[in-house]
């Protein structure tokens, strides 16, 4: 870690254990000051570890959350730190979209909704956008387990809707294939795909198995199937999507032509090729003023457990980065205005910076602060500080000398140092080797 904590300025408590209580008693927003770069994953790793509490973590940019999550991970393990990737701006067409990062939504989505404790690492321009209905998706969560009853045809017809492709040999997720009485599914959930076998219609073994070997690898009692698509392609919601369709290109006055094969290509398309920018085609009703005349969809927010923990990497620059995703979209809507495509206004696919920010207030938040504000007091919003030390190493390499046992020396120095003044100390390397 390239910043210490030397000091918690409390009143001889224990860090950060004084900290937890501090955001238990707090109102609403507690603000931490002194922490910089992997430090702050490192406090939040220890908040993760030390409640029950699911924690969801928002930086400013990509480059900033996947930095974060990656030091989340050599603290806590790659299997505790998950990403909630946004949704691709520039994909604009209606049946073209990155569908690997969909499911990495989706996963996220069902993780959050079946009760476990997680840790997100996302970003301000991934807030923005509208996600299937949060009834919806419970609605669509179904368990299974042995010895429970299953119609394979009923469920056929079920994971074709939700957004699962079926294919001859399941090998990544959101996959299914049906073979005499076997099922095999890769919901998006699970780390690997499961292999469900029927004795008639009651499921006598349910195995996961490696998506390449297809070889067993252990043996289940249970799991959920999760939705693979934002749009749970029923045949009124195919209908009210073709009316929208039809509506909205009038509105943009597209060619007929263009409006007719749009259209009609949603009505044989498969839910697993439609783009999610264009999920309110499916659950508003488009009005004669073009607006959509209801807001049935639901933000990223409604899908957090009551009781999880926000917490923002420098508060200023999510707020200033949420303004810059705002542009990006409209920049994005103007330019495709001019291409003679059909696209849906920000009003109708995204949140605005209000409703984002109101969302926010449902959950208690830490705001790791952006300037060292450790004399400000906020009798609203308390300020935790600390004091840390940034680590520069000071090469004055001698003649003869090697850049790395002047490095070394001063580590060693270092630690003298740290031990003289009681310090505990904690070497984390690379490999059990090193």
């Amino acid at each position: 870690m390239r910043k210490i904590i030397n000091e918690y300025k409390g009143n001889n408590v224990e860090f950060p254990d004084d900290l937890l209580d501090r955001i238990k008693q707090a109102p609403a927003k507690i603000s931490v000051s002194g922490l910089e770069a992997a430090a702050r994953a490192f406090m939040a790793g220890l908040l993760f570890e030390r409640d029950d509490s699911s924690i969801f973590i928002i930086c400013a940019r990509e480059k900033e959350a996947l930095a974060f999550a990656g030091d989340l991970a050599f603290f806590l393990g790659e299997n505790d730190v998950f990403y909630y990737p946004p949704i691709d701006l520039f994909a604009v067409e209606l049946f073209s979209f990155p569908r690997e990062e969909e499911l990495m939504r989706l996963a996220l989505l069902a993780r959050l909704r079946t009760n476990r404790k997680t840790i997100i690492v996302t970003h301000a321009g991934a807030l923005s956008h509208k996600i299937m209905p949060l009834g919806e998706f419970n609605q669509n969560l179904r368990g299974v387990s042995l010895k429970d009853t299953l119609d394979r045809d009923e469920l056929t017809v079920h994971l074709d809707a939700m957004g699962y492709k079926r294919v001859s040999l399941v090998e990544e997720a959101g996959e299914f294939s049906v073979r005499g009485n076997i099922i095999d599914i890769f919901p998006p959930l699970e780390k690997n795909p499961l292999r469900v076998e029927l004795s008639a219609d009651e499921i006598e073994s349910i195995r996961a198995f490696d998506n390449v070997s297809q070889r067993s690898l252990h043996a289940l009692e249970s799991f959920t199937i999760s939705p693979a698509s934002q749009i749970i392609l029923k045949s009124e919601k195919r209908t009210l999507a073709v009316q929208n369709i039809k509506r909205r290109a009038d509105e943009l006055s597209l060619p007929r032509g263009m409006r007719g094969n749009l259209a009609e290509a949603l009505k044989n398309a498969s839910a697993d090729i439609i783009n999610p920018v264009f999920l309110p085609l499916f659950y508003d009703e488009i009005s004669a003023d073009g607006k959509f005349s209801q807001n049935t969809l639901s933000s990223i927010f409604d899908y957090l457990p009551l009781g999880t923990l926000l917490i923002l990497d420098g508060s200023f620059s999510v707020r200033q980065a949420f303004q810059e995703a705002q542009m990006n979209i409209e920049q994005m809507l103007f330019k495709t205005r001019g291409e003679d495509k059909f696209y849906l206004d920000s009003q109708g696919a995204y949140f605005n910076e209000v409703d984002i920010f109101s969302a926010m207030r449902r959950f208690k938040q830490v705001s790791f602060l952006d300037f060292n504000l450790e004399k400000e007091k906020d009798e609203e919003n308390p300020v935790v500080a600390f004091k840390t030390q940034r680590e520069i190493p000071f090469l004055d390499v001698i003649a003869g000398d090697f850049k790395e046992d002047v490095l070394l020396k001063q580590v060693v120095q270092k630690i003298r140092t740290w031990l003289a003044d009681g310090m505990l100390i904690f070497f984390a390397c690379p490999t059990p080797e090193d």
